[in-house]
């Protein structure tokens, strides 16, 4: 699966593609590559969520009512034209007509649950249109096997502007009721003798086929997770607000004027609630992700990261002591990669349900459910030593199913993930790295080339040397 994302905030253009397990995205501070990861993160959500909305939502018989129209009377007369005269092309092209349906389809499912998140993310900023390019529209194409689609617009208007079908579609009639099927990339849709509610059919057909596909895109995708930058501040920030909620209604009467509570962006809500929804210390786990975890802790963090289940707090115990400490008591370095070895050990590292079996667990890499875990900023608050060891260890996530996209703006994350790649750790057609750039039209997206010898450095090799020049010309000057 592709997403492309065009003049959304500052971005002009900007492409993800999911079958890449590592894609670095390196680059200057402010110039969209939160928002690049906000778009992404709310298209692979829109398409999970599809699994989970009930079939009601498609019911056959409102999404007909919904239809009826001068498309639908066109259609029907095309096809009785057809059975009358029986001459010609024994099939009948439908194509526009089925992408109309698509069109319809996508916009009930995926754009509902898309804007959505949008609005609730954006609606305080009032727009996500890039200003810098003049659009007047954003635009995000996601690309799956047989089908692309765009959506386009601004908060609180996005609509389904184009799709397009890489297969052409047949109206054939038959003698007998048969399945839809594929011929020579042509999709067959059969007309069953007697039958005469031609466009319904089409329509119902078009419907099934698109929500499969949508969901079939995922590429058995099962979540997607999102651990934002300044993670430690903004856990103990809405640990806190939660508190500060309580005593608030507590004293009700004594307040004066109505409180606006602000509008926190899906992403930032996700990951907190995620952290704060963690029920049970029993459940099944994949050992080879805890042995990560637990090799963040011992070589990176030298203590334990404990969640409390019941107060759904986390703590850090320092190596050799009785010490149980809050994260807010704990160092910057600490309380920011606690909450990702709580994500490894108690999210991603939960086994599928339906995999376990009883007596014995089948080796975690099996049972492993992919996922894709988003990043910013993996290397905050750390020492470059301890950058390179975490670097290695996202890239070990990799071979248990978990999909890693990461920004960073540091040169040792991006100069580990190359040695990666040189030592066959990752392999180059597993890797993508984008650099973002300014232009005049808004920030752009620019693959970087990756080969045996890792990845080419059109980023830091420029700071790296003007340091160099400046401290020669210092020590000439004395």
């Amino acid at each position: 699966m592709q997403v492309r994302i065009e003049d959304f905030g500052p971005v002009s253009s900007f492409e993800f593609d999911s079958d890449k397990i590592f894609q670095l995205i390196v680059g200057d501070n402010n110039i969209g590559k939160s928002y690049v990861l906000s778009a992404y993160y709310f298209v692979v959500k829109s398409l999970l969520d599809i699994k989970s909305l009930p079939f009601r939502y498609y019911h056959f018989a409102e999404f007909m009512e919904s239809q009826k129209g001068d498309a639908t009377d066109k259609v029907d007369a095309e096809v009785d034209k057809y059975l009358k005269s029986r001459s010609g092309a024994k099939d009948i092209d439908i194509t526009n007509f089925y992408k109309e349906c698509v069109r319809f389809a996508i916009a009930q499912s995926f754009l509902s649950v898309f804007s959505e998140y949008i609005d609730g993310s954006y609606k305080e900023v009032g727009s996500v249109v890039n200003k810098m390019s003049g659009a007047s529209q954003a635009k995000i194409t996601v690309s799956l096997p047989g089908l692309r689609f765009t959506v386009s617009g601004d908060v609180g208007a996005f609509l389904v502007s184009d799709v397009d079908l890489d297969f052409k579609v047949v109206y054939r009639e038959s003698k007998q009721n048969r399945d839809p099927v594929f011929q020579n990339n042509t999709f067959v849709i059969y007309k069953p003798a007697g039958f005469k509610e031609h466009a319904n059919r089409i329509r119902l057909v078009a419907v099934r086929n698109t929500l499969g596909n949508l969901v079939a895109g995922l590429n058995g995708f099962k979540d997607i997770n999102y651990l934002p930058a300044s993670r430690s501040g903004l856990y103990q920030a809405l640990s806190a607000f939660g508190q500060i909620i309580a005593e608030l209604s507590k004293s009700r009467s004594f307040l004066s004027s109505r409180i606006e509570l602000p509008a926190i962006p899906r992403q930032l809500s996700d990951y907190f609630i995620k952290l704060t929804s963690i029920s049970d210390v029993s459940v099944p786990t994949v050992s080879e992700l805890g042995a990560i975890a637990d090799k963040i802790e011992s070589t990176v963090l030298k203590g334990k990261i404990e969640y409390d289940f019941e107060e759904k707090r986390l703590y850090y115990r320092p190596e050799g002591t009785d010490l149980r400490l809050d994260l807010s008591a704990t160092s910057s370095m600490v309380s920011e990669i606690g909450p990702i070895v709580v994500y490894i050990r108690h999210i991603l590292g939960v086994l599928e349900p339906g995999r376990q079996r009883t007596g014995r667990r089948i080796k975690g890499k099996e049972e492993t459910a992919k996922t894709i875990l988003v990043i910013e900023e993996p290397e905050a608050h750390l020492h470059p030593d301890n950058q390179l060891k975490m670097t290695e260890l996202y890239a070990d996530l990799a071979k248990y199913g978990v999909h890693v996209v990461m920004t960073s703006h540091s040169n040792y994350v991006f100069n580990k993930v190359s040695n990666l790649i040189v030592g066959g750790r990752l392999l180059p057609g597993q890797v993508k790295c984008d650099l973002f750039e300014v232009t005049k039209q808004g920030s752009v997206g620019k693959v970087q080339e990756i080969d045996e010898y890792g990845i080419d450095d059109n980023n830091f090799a420029d700071a790296s040397e003007s340091l160099m020049a400046e401290k020669l010309e210092l020590l000439g000057a004395k």
